[in-house]
């Protein structure tokens, strides 16, 4: 496996853990949580609306904080 596709599977098994428990991350801006990734230095935040999840940005962490909250 290469390097994109276990960037790829790190994503998707936080898309699961974010489905299964979201309310388990913090909140960082305006009901925005964020989830790291366990081996990638990227978080994904998202917002959750009643069922639904809605991800606002998959994150490296050394990009500007601020630039993701436009999008909110």
């Amino acid at each position: 496996m290469g390097l994109g596709e276990e960037f790829l599977a790190a994503v998707d098994a936080k898309f699961a853990d974010i489905a299964a428990y979201p309310a388990s991350y913090p909140f960082i801006y305006r009901g925005t949580r964020r989830a790291h990734l366990r081996r990638f230095p990227y978080a994904v935040l998202y917002r959750v609306y009643g069922e639904t999840i809605v991800v606002v940005a998959c994150l490296h962490g050394r990009r500007d904080p601020k630039r993701w909250q436009e999008r909110t």
